[in-house]
């Protein structure tokens, strides 16, 4: 195609070609990973949201967010008055604490579940914690299996991947990197490529002022997520 350039616009069209069907397979199974990813961070919001009312400082003294260690005592535990009276040595050994921790989840069960008495239904609340559990254990396998099948096709597609290479970057983000970028030569240049990734800064500027804000998320979610993963993971 002709190409005509105006006001430092570049409007030349270029070839578009439609994905094989193993190219958009991939791209559908990382997109329903993130989708997954997406809802399990809903559902500990949901948690977190819960146990802030009902037992105030039992996260807090835990480690300050929903993690593994909590989730195992909550399915062992998910009345709230048997945490509190549960053993700080079993409690350890269920999360993997040291006994301070465990201790100090005890002791915020205790505090709260005094403090409502009767004003709270903890059976109900128990209920609550099952099912939301249930629904990341869920959640949980469906990922993993989603990311057997993703590790298994970015291989069958990309044997020698060169993203393998860089710290930080596993099969399953390279696979995102490779369903989502797609074909690097339908970038005009290394900026419409950083451009398409979300990942540069807005900006704002006119005459000798230059203003730059938050990025810009132009593009899908997903891919900004793998980028910032591998990139955390390598600084690590």
């Amino acid at each position: 195609a002709r190409a005509r350039t105006h006001a430092g616009l570049d409007d030349t069209l270029r070839r578009f070609t439609l994905p094989e069907p193993s190219e958009l397979a991939l791209k559908r199974l990382v997109v329903l990973r993130h989708k997954l990813t997406v809802e399990r961070t809903k559902i500990q919001n949901r948690i977190r949201s819960t146990l802030h009312w009902a037992a105030p400082g039992l996260v807090k003294e835990t480690g300050g967010s929903v993690s593994l260690g909590l989730l195992a005592v909550l399915k062992r535990w998910p009345d709230l008055r048997s945490l509190a009276r549960a053993r700080s040595a079993t409690v350890a050994r269920e999360a993997r604490w040291n006994e301070a921790r465990a201790e100090r989840a005890v002791a915020a069960a205790a505090a709260a579940t005094e403090f409502y008495g009767d004003l709270v239904d903890f059976i109900a609340v128990a209920l609550e914690l099952e099912v939301a559990c249930a629904q990341l254990d869920a959640l949980d396998a469906q990922t993993r299996r989603l990311e057997e099948r993703i590790a298994q096709m970015h291989a069958q597609r990309y044997p020698d991947d060169v993203l393998l290479t860089i710290p930080g970057i596993g099969a399953v983000v390279a696979g995102v990197i490779r369903a989502i970028v797609g074909d690097l030569s339908r970038f005009a240049n290394l900026a419409a490529l950083r451009a398409f990734t979300g990942l540069v800064p807005r900006e704002n500027s006119s005459g000798e002022a230059r203003r730059q804000g938050r990025i810009s998320k132009a593009e899908p979610s997903v891919l900004r997520w793998a980028l910032y993963l591998a990139a955390d993971v390598a600084r690590q």
